[in-house]
């Protein structure tokens, strides 16, 4: 341990030992490393809440992963990490998808009933705008939220005879 010296130019004593002995020490040190650890932890996860958040932000308005994971920079496979493992995650995703749905669903009814406006163009200039409105857009809102009024009706129809019915000598039906 080194030694001050006093300003009369002789060394002071020597400080006193700590009171503490190996075993304090090793269990403050333990402590200590605990508490840093649980720090790193705090700090990880919220790191990693705050990636989730700008990645699930960018997914609401893109509805597309590759689009939301380049967007908050992070890779498609850790999002599909996190939904493995993480719970909380995987329902906040859902929440997500859910509004990006929701988005994409106001946005066709726009176009399909309100119309979106074109440009008309004569010999490569515009000389008029007209209003274009979707049906196909229109039939598959009606399809997806009335499917008992406007699915498509599939009939199947199956041809069987009694011969196929009937055993053959072996036991089997006939195909």
């Amino acid at each position: 341990m080194a030694r001050e010296k006093r300003s009369n130019g002789r060394k002071a004593p020597p400080s006193p030992a700590p009171s503490r002995t190996k075993k304090t020490d090793r269990a403050a040190h333990k402590a200590l490393k605990e508490q840093a650890g649980a720090n790193q932890v705090a700090r990880t996860t919220e790191a990693k809440l705050q990636r989730q958040d700008l990645f699930l932000h960018h997914f609401r308005q893109a509805g597309s992963v590759r689009a939301a994971a380049q967007a908050s920079d992070i890779s498609r496979r850790l999002h599909y990490h996190w939904l493995e493992d993480d719970a909380d995650y995987a329902e906040r995703f859902k929440d997500a998808l859910d509004d990006a749905v929701d988005a994409m669903e106001e946005e066709a009814r726009r176009r399909a009933v309100n119309g979106v406006t074109r440009n008309v163009h004569y010999q490569g200039k515009p000389v008029d705008t007209i209003m274009e409105y979707s049906d196909l857009l229109l039939i598959f809102l009606l399809k997806a939220h009335r499917p008992e009024k406007y699915r498509d009706l599939v009939q199947h129809q199956h041809a069987v005879t009694l011969l196929d019915l009937v055993p053959t000598p072996t036991g089997e039906f006939e195909d």
